[in-house]
């Protein structure tokens, strides 16, 4: 029978033992995690250099608290994507047009930038940095990455290059990536990279609700454009002012009204199954000059047949400014087929603060002191609730 101290000394023996053997995985489990942060933050360091937060400034005349109106200054945040050694830099279009003056925040560092051009077709524009910064981005040349991990790099609330995570959902049928990967409004213009650190597109807005997911331009299709920019400058887009949606056409028998906007012709040709449904149609715009209406049913721009909203999208954007175009649809199971002279597309300056990330909320404007008082009023209660709360 063993004495105490050797049962002292066994049980020492055993806890040791165990000691060891649970650590073995526990140390082999915490090597492979140590490696992926520190992969993780040399990458993301990385893609940081290759992003840049744009500002522009514009004079705008905003109502005055005492009456009248006053002048002031609206700053625009965003991102942009550094193009070449050059100081080339990409950005999404709608934050730079129309501003009285740009300049680029990299490191501290306040460079004075121009714009170049813009391509209204794929919403985004070419600027040029007073100087060379940060280095350029390295391209993906894949046209599809469903599936995959992705990193979203841009300007969030101050802060250059602040990532997110998520994933690519594949290529909307107008030829935009849709990714899971949330994104503020500042972090327009700025890029979704593969885990390899290559650029897989630029981000020019986002779709649904909290920003949640964002779309992109595909990062092969930069080069032509830039070439395209720099050769011819801006390239133009169609428009007509309108919002549609896809829907499919049940109705058996379509008649043919006449109408003075409207043409009568035989209706063998022009059934269809399918259409996109307008749901809102701009003031002015050349679609509510020929008579559209929300709930009509489009089913064809300038003879070709539409089977999805981004089809006419589509069609709309790559027709030329100007010109002159045969738009047939259905109202009340009515057929039209009117002339309507398509428009050149522009962008227009957002006017709230909750798109210019100041506040976070949709209902404040600029004219509204009252109201960013009471916001701040609500901020400091919702801080004493949670103090409160916590105690």
């Amino acid at each position: 029978m063993l004495s105490s101290p050797s049962k002292a000394a066994g049980m020492l023996w055993i806890v040791v033992a165990l000691a060891v053997f649970f650590s073995i995985p526990a140390a082999a489990s915490e090597v492979p995690l140590s490696s992926l942060e520190n992969g993780m933050n040399d990458l993301v360091y990385s893609l940081s250099r290759s992003i840049v937060t744009v500002v522009s400034t514009r004079s705008m005349m905003v109502p005055s608290v005492f009456g009248g109106s006053e002048e002031a200054l609206q700053n625009l945040v965003s991102s942009g994507v550094i193009y070449d050694s050059g100081g080339a830099i990409v950005v999404a279009a709608a934050t730079v047009v129309g501003a009285d003056h740009i300049y680029i925040d990299f490191d501290d560092q306040q460079i004075p930038a121009r714009l170049v051009a813009v391509d209204y077709n794929l919403d985004l524009a070419l600027l040029q940095a007073q100087h060379r910064v940060g280095r350029p981005v390295q391209y993906s040349d894949r046209q599809l990455c469903a599936g995959q991990m992705v990193i979203a790099m841009g300007n969030a609330y101050g802060l250059r290059a602040a990532p997110t995570i998520g994933f690519c959902a594949g290529m909307r049928d107008d030829g935009t990536l849709q990714f899971t990967a949330p994104v503020t409004s500042g972090a327009v213009g700025g890029g979704v990279f593969d885990l390899n650190g290559r650029l897989l597109g630029v981000v020019i807005g986002t779709i649904g609700q909290a920003d949640r997911v964002a779309l992109a331009i595909s990062a092969y299709r930069l080069p032509g454009m830039v070439d395209y920019l720099l050769k011819n400058g801006d390239r133009q887009a169609g428009y007509i002012g309108v919002s549609t949606a896809d829907v499919e056409i049940s109705s058996p028998a379509i008649e043919t009204a006449p109408s003075p906007a409207a043409s009568v012709s035989s209706l063998g040709h022009r059934m269809s199954e399918h259409g996109v449904v307008v749901t809102y149609v701009a003031p002015a715009s050349p679609a509510a000059q020929a008579g559209v209406r929300r709930g009509d049913v489009v089913i064809s721009f300038d003879h070709t047949p539409l089977a999805t909203a981004p089809d006419l999208l589509r069609l709309v954007r790559q027709s030329t400014p100007g010109s002159t175009v045969d738009l047939e649809f259905v109202r009340h199971n009515t057929f039209f087929d009117v002339k309507l002279m398509v428009g050149r597309k522009q962008y227009f300056r957002p006017m709230s603060f909750s798109e210019t990330e100041q506040f976070d909320e949709p209902t404040l404007s600029p004219d509204s002191l009252t109201r960013i008082l009471d916001y701040l009023k609500q901020e400091v209660s919702r801080l004493e609730n949670r103090i409160n709360h916590s105690r």
